[in-house]
């Protein structure tokens, strides 16, 4: 008789990422001031990384350099490495606030960015939005609603 087996410490997986944070339009051809919408769960940029990847890879690839404007996202290194991947990281003082510039090897997304502190409806109804075949909205009007202060430049 063999004494009873004691499972083995699991460890906890790490969190999923969830594209649905991120809405792309369906057509890639440029309508409007965005390609879409993400919506991050902070303002730390190198942390919110892997799932903007994951929401934008079958459309770019992976992800080789993002630019974001540099009062937006404070304290961002100038590289990291997201799933394997390095990822350059550019900010600049002439990027709008509310968007960032996703890069890979097949292009180039121009992203709203839903203010982390929104509402899951607001934010949810923001990303429905932008997201929307046609719209041709500017980044002031999609982001009317969205719960969260316009950050300004």
């Amino acid at each position: 008789m063999s004494a009873p087996r004691t499972p083995s410490p699991t460890r906890p997986s790490p969190p999923q990422p969830s594209a649905a944070r991120v809405a792309l339009k369906e057509d890639p051809r440029p309508v409007g001031e965005v390609d879409g919408a993400w919506w991050p769960r902070s303002r730390v940029l190198v942390d919110e990384l892997r799932e903007l990847s994951a929401g934008v890879d079958d459309r770019l690839g992976p992800v080789t350099r993002v630019g974001y404007n540099l009062r937006t996202w404070p304290s961002v290194p100038r590289r990291t490495t997201t799933d394997g991947h390095l990822v350059r990281l550019g900010g600049f003082a002439s990027t709008p606030p509310d968007v960032v510039d996703v890069f890979g090897a097949h292009g180039r997304l121009c992203l709203l960015v839903v203010p982390p502190e929104s509402s899951d409806a607001d934010a949810r109804r923001c990303l429905d939005r932008a997201s929307g075949a046609g719209n041709d909205d500017d980044v002031a009007t999609l982001l009317a609603g969205a719960g969260g202060e316009r950050t300004d430049a």
